[in-house]
């Protein structure tokens, strides 16, 4: 019965060849466009779920009152000794990491000298907290020394060329010295779906070697981006209740009423987070949700549109169907013919669509900045 279907399907499209196509393109195009819109709502959704450990990652945020209880300002970032004393406090911490980007820093190598905007500082302990992927070199020791950074194959390209960089150096420029950095590794750079991007990741005692111990003390500094690793599953309630008493024993008794800290879950930065201080721009979710109603509606008019089509054009086919059922056909069997008719024609639109979705989406990427792919096999199917 399906040839069948499929038969009088092909000879109804070669019959009615304007109908077939107007009624087709009405649904490809919203198909395509439902599709497009989806991509960009699925890549919002994506960012940093990428790492391992994304469901329990939490950055430290910090809040300051003023007279009234109202919160006067909120960053993102959070002074330098909370991390190692955060770690220090809380057992079930299992890893706490701090990190500082450096704008505007100059780096040269032989004579070749370059302003990077994405150089950044870390902590050893990064790589047991965020997936970086290492192409050469120790996760384990990259950033155990002081003097020493990790760099992104595309920035070990641009110092480097084709040459190994491991072992080798590059420095940085302050305004007041310069210091030799030994390259230990190199990895993946970061996808774009991730909240912070580095082209440099130097290791935080070099950090410490530059500015002094002492300016890693200040309470007011509140520069750093701070994230715990806390185990699967975790309550993290329980953990939040005890931070104004933390602030009370490090800071003085009652500063909890003047500032406190918050976690924030590590996939709701980029859609969830607009704080004073982000490590770069964030989205907002109120995106996601106004371009899946597009996306709902683009599809509900091209199914209405192509729905009202097919009715339309019913009356035509009246004797078709008078002479099926002469002949003995069921109701059931009519019925199941222009579904299948409907669904065979909607089948090769979707095809249609598909084959358009891959042909227009480097134009799409190019126009909203993005690096969209489609894995039919995946994303579809």
């Amino acid at each position: 019965m399906f040839n069948n279907y499929l038969k009088v399907t092909i000879r109804n499209i070669k019959k009615h060849i304007g109908y077939s196509l107007i009624n087709g393109a009405g649904l490809t195009i919203g198909l395509t466009c439902c599709i497009l819109i989806l991509l960009f709502v699925f890549d919002e959704l994506s960012y940093d779920k990428f790492h391992e450990n994304h469901d329990h990652i939490y950055r430290v945020t910090r809040k300051w009152f003023n007279e009234d209880g109202v919160v006067n300002l909120h960053l993102g970032h959070v002074a330098p000794p909370i991390g190692p004393l955060l770690e220090n406090d809380f057992s079930e911490i299992i890893h706490a990491v701090r990190m500082i980007k450096v704008g505007g820093l100059l780096v040269s190598r032989e004579s070749h000298v370059f302003e990077e905007e994405k150089f950044f500082f870390a902590e050893a302990d990064i790589f047991n907290v965020f997936s970086l992927e290492m192409i050469s070199g120790d996760s384990d020791t990259a950033l155990q020394d002081p003097f020493t950074v990790v760099l992104t194959k595309d920035t070990a390209e641009k110092y480097f060329g084709d040459e190994d960089p491991v072992g080798r150096s590059i420095a940085i420029h302050t305004s007041s010295q310069k210091a030799d950095m030994k390259v230990t590794g190199v990895i993946v750079p970061l996808p774009h779906n991730s909240h912070f991007h580095a082209d440099f990741l130097a290791s935080f005692k070099t950090f410490a070697a530059v500015v002094g111990e002492q300016a890693l003390q200040n309470w007011g500094s509140n520069n750093y981006a701070t994230y715990l690793l806390l185990p699967e599953n975790y309550d993290i309630a329980n953990l939040e209740s005890r931070l104004d008493p933390f602030i009370d024993k490090h800071m003085s008794p009652g500063m909890s009423e003047q500032t406190k800290l918050e976690l924030q879950k590590l996939t709701d930065i980029h859609l969830y987070s607009h704080l004073d201080s982000e490590v770069e721009p964030n989205s907002d979710i109120t995106y996601v949700y106004v371009f899946s109603i597009i996306a709902f509606f683009v599809l509900l008019i091209a199914c209405v549109n192509f729905m009202n089509l097919s009715t339309a054009r019913s009356a035509g086919r009246a004797k078709e169907v008078g002479l099926r059922k002469v002949v003995g056909a069921q109701r059931s069997q009519l019925i199941r013919q222009f579904l299948s008719e409907s669904i065979i024609t909607a089948v090769f639109s979707l095809l249609i669509s598909l084959a358009l979705v891959i042909l227009v989406l480097p134009k799409f990427n190019q126009f909203i900045g993005r690096n969209l792919s489609i894995n039919i096999a995946e994303d579809i199917f």
